[in-house]
């Protein structure tokens, strides 16, 4: 793979040629400073020259047994014209997991070709993608490959489940799993910190590796085992508690999911000067 890089006073120079000066490039081409920009602007479209890809379907969702018959078409961006630049086009059939299915490498004459992807009776049922790119597009942003969505029917092969589907759905489930057993449980006290001496309210909020919040319950204990007070969520894992931390003792908060997992979390440490805001 290519991959170069810009100058940034090139395409300023480009820019504003483009934007600046474009009724003096018609008629001034004399001078020496936009002869230098008109220089610098040929340059830039020739060693960084876009590419279009195009496919053109007979229709949008189709059955096994049919092919999927496109024509193709490569034109520069910059003049629309057939490109010639490059001779080989590749065109895959990708699934949702976007995994490529099958692909196809074109000769591009003139800038067009023609093929088609058969769909087996094998292939399973539901939403792929077409993408289409040459070599020379993959050295810039993935915007400029050719992407068009697609529907499969497969009746016959609805319920089929392939010996890559079950890896892939046991690996899956084996990650959410995982994601399940992930907590992220956050102590919250209203004005930043708890301060010695006086009531703080505390709120906290507990959410699983997947996103979603988490039931919990528990209890507060300062570190002679004494149970301060209860903890318990009240909306989407969510819940508040008050507390009167006392100097020179240490609290932890002693928590079980709705799983049954227990989490054992030390609370920041009460400030001995400090202010405690209740909104």
């Amino acid at each position: 793979m290519i991959t170069r890089y810009i100058n940034a006073r090139t395409i300023v120079s480009a820019i504003l040629a483009l934007v600046v000066f474009p009724s003096f490039i018609l008629v001034g081409d004399t001078d020496p400073r936009l002869s230098a920009i008109l220089e610098r602007l040929n340059r830039f479209n020739k060693e960084f020259s876009q590419q279009k890809a195009y496919l053109q379907f007979d229709k949008t969702v189709y059955t096994i047994g049919e092919d999927i018959w496109y024509k193709a078409y490569l034109v520069s961006g910059s003049t629309h014209l057939p490109d010639t630049m490059s001779t080989n086009f590749i065109v895959q059939l990708v699934n949702a997991r976007n995994v490529v299915v099958q692909s196809q490498l074109l000769k591009l004459i003139h800038g067009c070709a023609n093929g088609d992807f058969r769909i087996r009776d094998t292939v399973p049922e539901g939403n792929y993608q077409i993408k289409a790119f040459t070599v020379w597009m993959t050295n810039f942003n993935e915007s400029f490959i050719f992407t068009r969505n697609i529907y499969i029917r497969n009746p016959e092969n609805k319920n089929f489940i392939s010996a890559e589907d079950i890896r892939f759905n046991r690996h899956f489930n084996r990650s959410r799993k995982k994601l399940s057993e992930k907590t992220d449980i956050q102590f919250l006290p209203e004005g930043g910190y708890m301060v010695n001496g006086l009531l703080s309210r505390v709120a906290f909020k507990a959410v699983g590796g997947d996103g979603k919040p988490l039931n919990l319950s528990g209890v507060v204990k300062d570190d002679k085992g004494t149970e301060i007070t209860l903890i318990q969520t009240l909306h989407k894992g969510m819940g508040v508690f008050m507390i009167k931390p006392v100097k020179g003792r240490k609290y932890t908060a002693w928590v079980k999911t709705d799983e049954g997992r227990l989490k054992k979390i030390e609370l920041r440490a009460p400030l001995e000067h400090h202010y405690v805001m209740q909104v």
